[in-house]
């Protein structure tokens, strides 16, 4: 599971410097509630996680879109 920071410092390292609203709204919609914890409507996304594999088609996206050249 990655978190808000981890899932910043990643994109980050893969050459994506994404500004903190869609981070959040990357968790919003990819985001689950960490190990243990209940799903709460409303929570704040911060607080989310995103599984490896949901990371991973993410990034597959964003780096095919990515422009060439």
């Amino acid at each position: 599971m990655i978190d808000y920071y981890e899932l910043k410092v990643a994109m980050k390292a893969l050459g994506f410097d994404v500004p903190k609203p869609e981070l959040l709204q990357i968790l919003r919609e990819h985001g689950t509630p960490g190990p243990g914890q209940q799903a709460q409507p409303g929570k704040e996304p911060s607080r989310l996680y995103v599984s490896l594999e949901a990371f991973t088609s993410i990034m597959t996206q964003k780096i095919l879109e990515r422009p060439t050249g």
